[in-house]
């Protein structure tokens, strides 16, 4: 049973881990070069971003049986492009929803507009506030930070897109930590001392993009978590019930073929 997987993170890579030990074949799809370190051994990949004219010409000379969405959250765009093109072509398709945490003591934001607005009303000009947001945002969030008077910091991605887009966002080197992964909360908390941050505002990403180290290193410190929510929840399955609903698929699959034979 061959599976289309967008994917490009740690959760993905997961995924296919445990798809690949139960003996599917997997095609993870990953945006940039940077994203193969997210491909496990024994996967196939794609590698870039993907239109719906592409995704389309893809699905025509690939043929897959199924397609999950594992991206980020945030990765809106993306993500509704990749259903949409597997819809179109019939496709079955699922989503691996990863699990919602927000910290009981975070201020909640439904966008970006309304984070900022928290952040800047829950710290003093002079103050650093501490961005964990990716760089979609940054373009968005460092002017407004900065015309209130604001110091920002930013945690990105060690790429070269990603360090050029932090720059082009108006922040200077000396404001930009690249660091791979989600920290600990020892090493998150680290990083909030150094830059002497009295906000740190991120994103919704779950349990896996650290939202816990994020809590516990902001609740040491005593400084607000601003937290910006999904646009969408609840859409997808953890990933316990997508993979016992694959290998269901996988061996009604087989036992027509036996059938038919």
């Amino acid at each position: 049973m061959k599976i289309l997987l967008l994917g490009g993170n740690a959760s993905a890579r997961v995924l296919a881990e445990k798809l690949l030990a139960e003996g599917f074949d997997v095609t993870l799809s990953v945006a940039s070069q940077e994203g193969l370190a997210t491909v496990p051994p024994g996967a196939q990949v794609l590698v870039g971003r993907r239109d719906g004219p592409l995704w389309s010409r893809t699905l025509k000379e690939e043929r897959f049986d199924v397609a999950v969405d594992g991206a980020h959250p945030f990765a809106v765009d993306a993500r509704k492009t990749f259903r949409e093109a597997a819809s179109s072509h019939g496709l079955p398709w699922f989503a691996l929803e990863r699990s919602s945490l927000i910290p009981p003591r975070a201020h909640l934001a439904a966008d970006v507009d309304g984070a900022l607005e928290a952040a800047l009303s829950l710290t003093e000009p002079g103050h650093v506030v501490f961005l964990a947001l990716g760089v979609k945002i940054l373009h968005r969030a460092v002017p407004v930070l900065k015309k209130a008077g604001r110091s920002v910091a930013a945690r990105i991605l060690p790429t070269r897109e990603s360090l050029a887009k932090a720059l082009d966002s108006g922040l200077e080197p000396t404001e930009i930590v690249a660091l791979w992964g989600a920290p600990e909360a020892d090493l998150e908390r680290a990083l909030l001392v150094r830059w002497k941050a009295a906000c740190l505002l991120c994103k919704d990403s779950g349990v896996e993009g650290g939202i816990r180290a994020k809590a516990e290193a902001t609740e040491a410190l005593s400084i607000p978590l601003v937290v910006i929510g999904r646009e969408e929840k609840g859409n997808g399955l953890d990933e316990e019930t997508l993979l016992l609903e694959l290998k269901r698929m996988k061996a009604e699959g087989q036992e027509l073929r036996e059938r038919e034979e």
